[in-house]
């Protein structure tokens, strides 16, 4: 095994460390860029495709933003009130993350993970400090808050896809994003709504439906407009969202 490594601020335990990922350890989680589909395009793969005994890889491959992730990474964890670990791993038959209940270091809750090809196509296709790949550790950081608020049986009661539950992450992750913008007004978010645009499907049929494109685009942007009204609790992003959910019409 490796030598453990840590991208983390003080008070903030964000471990990134190697080691096996057991087959069983990953919930129904998020995979946010699966294989590219003929007729849909980017579309979430099969469960499978990420819980099959990976590595777990302890850096990005750049010392420095590693530290700057982890900086990222610790204010997310303080806003989002979780301290899940972070990992990076090989995902070379799909780009996807997800997150997991399953807590693999001391100190910690839950987990997530991020490809490192997701993770370096992301900074390359959009070169925005980042933003865009904030955006998807914020969808993470959401689950992560399902999973440590038993939400999933409300979210997915009676549907045959996990979609409920992804559009309810893009709500929080869209509210921590207006947070940010509101702490920051010069940044520009436009990378992360095109990222929200890109992992929709129209898997309908599928269990791995994560929703469409505009579903998606509209549930990160009704909680970025929660944020704006001056929201900054993540409990009432947690709880709109949920509002949220019980009345928005979905795509059939």
């Amino acid at each position: 095994m490796e030598r453990r490594q840590f991208v983390k601020c003080a008070a903030c335990a964000l471990a990134v460390r190697s080691g096996p990922v057991a087959a069983d350890s990953v919930s129904h989680g998020c995979f946010l860029i699966g294989r590219v589909n003929s007729h849909h395009g980017l579309n979430p793969g099969p469960i499978s495709d990420i819980a099959q005994d990976q590595t777990l890889l302890e850096s990005s491959g750049d010392s420095q933003l590693d530290k700057l992730l982890g900086r990222a990474l610790a204010r997310a964890s303080a806003r989002f009130e979780v301290a899940p670990s972070f990992s990076f791993y090989r995902d070379s038959d799909g780009m996807n993350a997800c997150a997991t209940p399953d807590t693999r270091t001391s100190g910690t809750w839950g987990s997530v993970l991020f490809g490192r090809e997701l993770f370096d196509d992301l900074l390359s296709r959009y070169q925005d400090n980042g933003i865009a790949v904030i955006a998807i550790a914020a969808h993470e950081f959401a689950h992560i808050l399902q999973f440590k608020h038993a939400l999933g049986p409300q979210l997915e009661q009676g549907e045959p896809t996990v979609r409920r539950s992804e559009l309810h992450a893009d709500y929080v992750a869209g509210w921590y994003l207006g947070v940010m913008k509101r702490r920051d007004p010069t940044i520009s978010l436009w990378s992360a709504g095109d990222t929200f645009r890109r992992i929709g499907d129209y898997a309908f049929n599928k269990p791995s439906h994560h929703g469409t494109p505009s579903e998606r685009i509209a549930a990160s942007q009704a909680g970025f407009a929660l944020a704006s009204r001056g929201a900054a609790k993540v409990g009432d992003a947690l709880n709109e969202g949920l509002r949220y959910m019980r009345h928005v019409r979905l795509e059939a």
